[in-house]
């Protein structure tokens, strides 16, 4: 996930930072997971974990490299 790729949507980027990067830093998990689109013509994906701790930690370490 890097929010500086090209042709990347800012509401891709709105959506990543609100619903994870600052949930995490608020309350320790993000409220939502995503899989952004490789090209801009594909669809995101938005997993709800209902146990935040079955978050993998994978997707933290996509986060740390936006």
């Amino acid at each position: 996930m890097n929010l500086k790729e090209k042709g990347l949507s800012a509401y891709c980027a709105h959506c990543v930072v609100w619903n994870s990067l600052l949930p995490i830093e608020w309350f320790g998990y993000p409220l939502y997971v995503y899989d952004l689109p490789r090209k801009p013509e594909d669809p995101c994906k938005i997993f709800i974990f209902k146990d935040h701790s079955k978050v993998s930690n994978e997707y933290f370490i996509k986060l740390d490299q936006t």
